[in-house]
């Protein structure tokens, strides 16, 4: 990131009246961080932001977060100190999309498997007992990689650094270092220096220097600063009035969060409730313009619930992630539509969340050339739109419409069952 002006202010209580007055100015914040009873926030003239938020809550700050994204903001900080969850969403972000996860354990599969779908970690903290990483997608990095350590991570530092890499995370929680560092940022040169009181004399040499605070956290006793100088202009933090790089906005989709485990050992999920009537004629109808609905009469449409949850599609992921096939197929006993009712009862066994409607999961019953079959059906929600997935029990394996056309030649669905 590159700043054309820089400013932080520190305090024992959260420093909403030094944000206030730095808003004023055109100033947006960058970095947050509490240590040693201290709240420290760091404020930025060129991040590309044009307009913020922040709210502390004691409870994890769910519906904020995606209030907020229904209304175009993004996630650029997230920490918790003194017992409450510290957030700020801004608008102007490079994001294109993001996904927040939460785990008692650093969540290293769910990073790798976000990778593989192009996010990249934005943001990482530790606090009440959990892990909580932001991924986005439209970071510009080209690779990345992350690494925990019990001792401040000198040496991995050091030698990702001689790899080309730079440091975009840095944050101490649960007894270890998480180190995230990146390639394909903005910054020609980097540093970064511990001190045991905050580091303003350090601050101010290199702001002299021509560096920005692109990093600052608290761990082990010591307050850990990253400094780094960027491609194009340095901020010297005097106000000097350099100019900064502005950064286009682009469409950003609704967040999924997820919570893997709850205490009751449930999968949170999250999503949108549909009236049963409502969905069902979307899904006939998407199904008839695809030549896929069985017009020959006698088809069935049905919800037992009058209205259903429709999933997102982090939630529909963590669901089949943790769905596991227990028997084998035998004809008559145990075939295919006893595959797609199981897998429908251990979805709804395996998760909560807040809504009274029945779970969006049906089976589906289609002919084809291969004769009759039985798969799940499960409408997917995005903000603005709704997919549809078809899903094979027997072998886990996800089709979109199409592909399951594809599949299942000449396939035909004459029964849709929630």
């Amino acid at each position: 990131m590159v700043y054309s002006d820089q400013s932080y202010g520190t305090g024992q209580t959260f420093p909403s009246d030094y944000i206030d007055q730095k808003w004023k100015a055109e100033f947006h914040i960058t970095h947050l961080a509490y240590g040693n009873g201290i709240w420290s926030v760091v404020m930025s003239k060129g991040s590309g932001f044009n307009a913020q938020i922040w709210r502390t809550r004691e409870n994890f700050p769910n519906e904020i977060i995606n209030e907020k994204l229904d209304e175009g903001y993004e996630i650029t900080n997230l920490v918790y100190g003194n017992g409450v969850w510290a957030l700020v969403m801004s608008k102007g972000s490079k994001y294109t999309l993001q996904t927040l996860m939460t785990d008692k354990k650093f969540p290293q599969k769910i990073i790798n498997k976000k990778w593989n779908d192009g996010f990249d970690i934005t943001d990482v903290t530790f606090g009440n007992g959990v892990w909580v990483v932001v991924m986005s997608q439209g970071t510009g990095f080209s690779t990345q990689l992350w690494r925990t350590t019990t001792d401040f991570p000198e040496k991995e530092i050091k030698k990702c650094w001689d790899d080309g890499y730079d440091i975009t995370n840095l944050v101490y929680g649960n007894g270890v270092w998480a180190l995230v560092m990146s390639k394909g940022t903005d910054f020609t040169t980097q540093s970064w220096s511990t001190r045991t009181n905050f580091p303003k004399e350090v601050i101010k040499e290199k702001w002299d220097d021509g560096f920005d605070i692109t990093g600052i956290s608290y761990g082990q006793d010591l307050w850990a600063l990253v400094i780094s100088k960027g491609k194009i202009a340095q901020s010297s933090g005097l106000g000097k009035g350099k100019v900064g790089i502005g950064l286009s906005k682009k469409r950003t989709q609704k967040i999924d969060i997820e919570e893997h485990e709850t205490a009751e050992g449930l999968i949170k999920i999250y999503g949108k409730s549909y009236g049963k009537k409502a969905l069902l004629d979307f899904l006939k109808e998407k199904l008839a313009k695809r030549g896929l609905l069985d017009s020959s009469g006698g088809s069935i449409y049905e919800a037992r619930d009058a209205n259903l949850f429709v999933m997102s599609p982090e939630s529909f992921k963590a669901i089949i992630d943790n769905y596991k096939i227990r028997r084998k197929y035998t004809a008559e006993s145990f075939d295919c539509d006893d595959f797609a009712r199981v897998f429908f009862s251990e979805a709804v066994q395996m998760v909560t969340y807040d809504d009274k409607s029945g779970l969006g999961i049906a089976e589906c019953f289609i002919n084809y050339d291969g004769g009759a079959h039985a798969l799940n059906m499960i409408p997917v929600y995005t903000p603005g739109r709704v997919d549809i997935k078809i899903f094979e029990p027997q072998n886990k394996t996800v089709f979109t419409l199409e592909q399951a056309a594809q599949n299942y030649k000449n396939m035909k669905v004459y029964r849709i069952s929630f």
